[in-house]
């Protein structure tokens, strides 16, 4: 659900530079709204329940996210032991293809290297000028529409060159509650991925032992290629 660091609104005001619709200045008053509630938070976790539906057919997961300022972050999904996601402060884990292998990147001090979830981009302090949510996007003022029983204010960020829309449902509290992604891949192929958080907790101690992995094989580059010539098949 939500997270990112605390933002002036100079700096949307800066990015958005077009003239401004009442509907772009509701969105980015909110989205300075958000960027403010959320430099106070410093830990976060929450369930997730992620959607989909493709080329590949319809896809549904449910799992958590457990993150900690400045560059600490797990994910998991149900029904697996490993990890899907670990940044230890250190390095960033993807597990990739087999059980408890992974593939590894550097992490660095601000977390900004992380990626997931589309919240988590958010969470670790990301300035709205380099998150790639919002590279190339109109935000819009989108109304009221409830999430879970919640009353979320709406932002729609269009990405025309992407043929892409991406929907943020803001609750109350500042927090996403809600993203959905719909991508046009061509006249008649298209994607989805909605994005559901809920039982946010905020501000409890989490040792950071939590984000440390028990036990991994780290892919080399060969063998991740020949992973992924082999699911390419």
């Amino acid at each position: 659900m939500i997270l990112s660091a605390s933002l002036a609104a100079t700096c949307l005001v800066t990015l958005f530079s077009m003239p401004q619709t009442r509907q772009d200045a509701q969105a980015a008053k909110l989205l300075d709204e958000m960027y403010r509630a959320c430099s106070q938070i410093n830990t976060l976790q929450a369930d997730t329940v992620v959607s989909g539906t493709g080329a590949f057919g319809p896809s549904h997961t449910t799992g958590r996210i457990v993150l900690k300022k400045p560059n600490l972050a797990l994910a998991t999904e149900s029904g697996t032991m490993a990890p899907t996601m670990d940044a230890d402060g250190k390095w960033i884990f993807h597990l990739y293809g087999l059980p408890d292998s992974y593939i590894r990147s550097k992490d660095d001090p601000d977390g900004h290297s992380i990626a997931g979830l589309l919240p988590v981009l958010f969470f670790f302090g990301n300035t709205v000028a380099s998150n790639p949510l919002f590279r190339g996007a109109t935000p819009q003022y989108g109304g009221e529409e409830r999430v879970s029983g919640v009353n979320c204010q709406v932002i729609r960020l269009s990405k025309t060159r992407l043929n892409q829309m991406i929907t943020l449902y803001i609750g109350p509290d500042h927090l996403i509650y809600r993203v959905v992604t719909a991508t046009q891949l061509s006249p008649t192929t298209s994607t989805t991925q909605d994005e559901a958080f809920s039982h946010i907790r905020l501000n409890a101690h989490v040792p950071d032992s939590t984000f440390m992995l028990k036990s991994a094989h780290i892919l080399t580059p060969s063998e991740s290629q020949k992973l992924m010539s082999k699911q390419a098949k």
